[in-house]
């Protein structure tokens, strides 16, 4: 879980969702980070803690141009989810990776047998 909010912010609605830290195997707080989207500090602080050598087994899947740019910028897969508050057309100008209507499609991209493979996928 990588978040460009305030520490204080992703707390509150951990609490609020009812969460515990340890269901993550990573968290990455966008204040705690140097440099926040579109460089890709915290993907790249998240591999290092993860021992993730490979950007190509990384997925990075959220809503906006600037986490499109992001995931370029750290060469990981990127994917968006269409349901953002950004028009689609200019998210598809950011040409990313795996394009989603919903999250629920990223559960066929992460079971894909042929793996995190951008080639594989077209539009779920």
């Amino acid at each position: 879980m990588a978040v460009g909010w305030r520490g204080m912010f992703f707390e509150g609605i951990c609490q609020y969702l009812n969460w515990d830290n340890a269901r993550f195997d990573y968290i990455g707080i966008g204040d705690e980070i140097m440099r926040g989207r579109p460089y890709p500090n915290i993907v790249f602080d998240m591999m290092g803690k993860l021992d993730i050598q490979n950007a190509g087994e990384v997925l990075k899947v959220r809503d906006t141009i600037a986490d499109i740019q992001e995931g370029k910028n750290a060469k990981v897969i990127t994917a968006v989810i269409l349901s953002s508050t950004q028009p689609k057309e200019i998210l598809l100008q950011e040409n990313p990776d795996i394009v989603l209507t919903s999250l629920l499609g990223i559960k066929k991209v992460v079971s894909n047998k042929k793996g995190l493979n951008a080639e594989a996928f077209t539009n779920f």
